[in-house]
């Protein structure tokens, strides 16, 4: 029985309604596919990429306002692009610059095979070399980079630093940059320590809620892979060597 004023379907219009109802679930589920997981969930679950560049560089310093005194001017010019697919923020990071000197072996004072064997079995960050060795090493530039930055997927920064050492003082320059970046604000920090040599090393420390910090050391190694892998982290150093 008809109800009056009420049309029967046809068979044809109710597949028609399912049809239309089914292309706008889809819609709807491309949709959240393109932009919450393509474009929100995955680039925050991906790690960190950095570029990083460090170039050492002696600049003609003949034209200088004391030409008295002996020197060389260098320039360390530091580059830093951001190849990932999110947000990093900077740490504290720094650059260090050292002037070496190196010293004559005796002939034949060092079988540089067995050495070079030892040291990668052992798992040393070091190499030999059978005629010179490095006899000193002193810092002749260091500072911050890019402190409290921000990066955004594709950006690129620069900055260069000059300075001057004593002519004929060292036979080589070395430098170093420390970099570290997360992708979420105030939950890693990072301390310089002074080591031997003239060296510097760093602690990375978890910011907790109440703005403790508690150290990442190696007793809960796993775990605090773990914490810094969930948090974008990225360190590594950058080298570059200058021959006087």
């Amino acid at each position: 029985m008809n109800i009056v004023g009420q049309e029967k379907r046809t068979f044809g219009e109710i597949l028609n309604t399912w049809v239309q109802t089914i292309a706008l679930v889809l819609a709807g589920i491309w949709t959240l596919y393109e932009f919450v997981y393509k474009d929100i969930y995955l680039p925050s679950k991906a790690p960190s990429h950095i570029d990083l560049k460090l170039k050492l560089s002696a600049i003609d310093a003949s034209k200088s306002v004391t030409p008295s005194i002996k020197k060389r001017a260098i320039r360390a010019d530091i580059a830093l692009l951001n190849t990932g697919s999110h947000k990093v923020f900077m740490l504290p990071s720094m650059f260090i610059i050292w002037g070496v000197t190196v010293s004559k072996r005796p002939t034949h004072s060092v079988n540089v095979r067995d050495t070079a064997l030892k040291q990668v079995n052992t798992k040393l960050d070091s190499y030999s070399s059978a005629f010179f060795s490095e006899q000193d090493r002193e810092v002749v530039a260091a500072g911050p980079i890019f402190s409290e930055w921000e990066f955004a997927p594709k950006e690129k920064a620069d900055m260069n630093v000059m300075f001057y050492i004593p002519e004929g003082k060292y036979d080589y320059l070395y430098g170093k940059i420390l970099f570290f970046g997360v992708k979420e604000k105030d939950v890693i920090n990072v301390v310089f320590k002074a080591y031997s040599d003239n060296d510097v090393g760093v602690e990375l420390y978890k910011i907790n809620s109440d703005d403790s910090e508690v150290l990442l050391d190696q007793e809960n190694k796993k775990e605090d892979e773990n914490f810094l892998n969930s948090k974008g982290y990225v360190g590594f150093p950058e080298r570059s060597v200058l021959v006087l």
